[in-house]
């Protein structure tokens, strides 16, 4: 018996970020991005004129992920790790998700949208997703931008 492999969809998403798409073209881009959710739960974005998509980009995004997880365990140990009690900004390490005595075996940094002090400090607005994002000191962030 043999297994078709399975195929991540690709969705440009640059009617998404052109103010001059038609609504037609940008509703394509959303059922794109439903299908893509609902059958798959993941798919890889791309944009032809997005300057964050282009490939040198991609690669210096590569190398500075690459650095920061080829780090020593002393650097690692400081930066700001993940916090227990559900919500997650950090540095992840590994073993640091497992929830159980088993070991995951995966090392992670989470972060999420930059939400504004305002928007923090409103407590109707905050929900177990919502908080402020943690950052390495701004001295090891400039060894991993080296060459951004």
């Amino acid at each position: 018996m043999s297994s078709t492999p399975l195929v991540i969809p690709q969705i440009d998403i640059t009617a998404l970020l052109d103010n001059s798409s038609t609504p037609i073209q940008r509703q394509g881009v959303a059922v794109e991005l439903l299908n893509a959710f609902t059958t798959y739960g993941v798919f890889y974005i791309s944009s032809s004129t997005h300057p964050v998509f282009s490939n040198t980009k991609k690669h210096q995004i590569l190398n500075a992920t690459e650095r920061l997880f080829a780090l020593d365990k002393a650097h690692k140990d400081q930066i700001p790790r993940i916090q227990p009690g559900g919500f997650t900004r950090g540095f992840v390490p590994i073993g640091g998700e497992s929830g159980s005595k088993t070991k995951e075996l995966k090392e992670a940094f989470s972060y999420g949208y930059e939400w504004s002090s305002t928007e923090l400090e409103s407590k109707e607005s905050l929900n177990g997703l919502q908080g402020p994002n943690v950052w390495p000191e701004q001295q090891a962030l400039d060894q991993l931008d080296q060459d951004l």
